[in-house]
């Protein structure tokens, strides 16, 4: 009898054993699985608020850059031509009050007329004793007996004048020309016989001009216009839009 009771007592402890270390294991899986969830979400959290902070950083750089953008003035745009001060405009004023023009074959292709009993002289010359009717670049435009166009000089400039868009010009005796692709610009000096001021090889572009004074206007520029070798010729006309009286 004793004998059974022990194995009862010992059964019934080894089961409140077995059931104990049980329980423990089951709290232990339990805290466990929550410790990783709770970390898991932390982890999904800090990730989520990093990726927004992330995400509003980029916004405001590109909201900042694209304010900066539209505050700044294209690199390409051209400002608008500004109107001059008073005191410039004042001062570059063309008087054609009581003028006389006349055509020339000179400039048959164009609007341009000959400004009868005007004259440009250089401004590096100081300020001139005659009237003064208008100014330009280098120049003022005086009355003076006008120059010959058949015995032009380079220091005594024609004066012309545009009707149409109401601006005056001055014919330097200076001539542009466009080579043919292929011709050497020997051509010009070789063959025309002129004397070359200035040269832009890349586009076979050059200014020429007669290499004697005086000498006929005409005569160059038919020279120039027939001969085969260039693409293309055009007397410099020097000229400024003026403001009228």
């Amino acid at each position: 009898m004793a004998r059974r009771l022990s194995i009862v007592i010992f059964l019934i402890v080894l089961g409140g054993a077995a059931l104990y270390f049980w329980n423990k294991g089951a709290s232990s899986s339990v805290i466990t699985a929550n410790t990783e969830a709770s970390t898991t979400l932390s982890s999904a959290k800090d990730h989520e608020s990093t990726s927004t902070a992330t995400v509003a950083v980029e916004s405001s750089e590109k909201t900042q850059t694209t304010e900066i953008a539209s505050n700044q003035e294209p690199a390409q745009m051209v400002p608008r031509s500004r109107r001059l001060p008073k005191s410039e405009r004042d001062s570059i004023k063309l008087n054609t009050q009581n003028a006389e023009f006349s055509e020339s074959p000179l400039f048959a292709d164009s609007d341009w007329k000959i400004w009868n009993g005007v004259r440009a002289v250089p401004k590096n010359a100081g300020p001139p004793s005659a009237v003064v009717v208008g100014e330009m670049t280098g120049f003022y435009l005086v009355k003076e007996e006008a120059a010959d166009p058949s015995a032009f000089s380079a220091s005594q400039p024609i004066v012309v004048y545009d009707a149409r868009l109401g601006i005056a010009g001055v014919v330097t005796g200076t001539f542009s020309v466009v080579l043919k692709e292929g011709v050497s610009p020997q051509v010009l000096t070789q063959n025309l016989g002129l004397k070359v001021l200035n040269s832009f090889p890349d586009i076979r572009t050059y200014y020429v001009t007669s290499p004697q004074e005086p000498f006929d206007l005409k005569v160059v520029q038919d020279i120039l216009k027939n001969d085969p070798s260039l693409e293309s010729s055009e007397m410099e006309i020097l000229s400024r839009t003026y403001e009228k009286n």
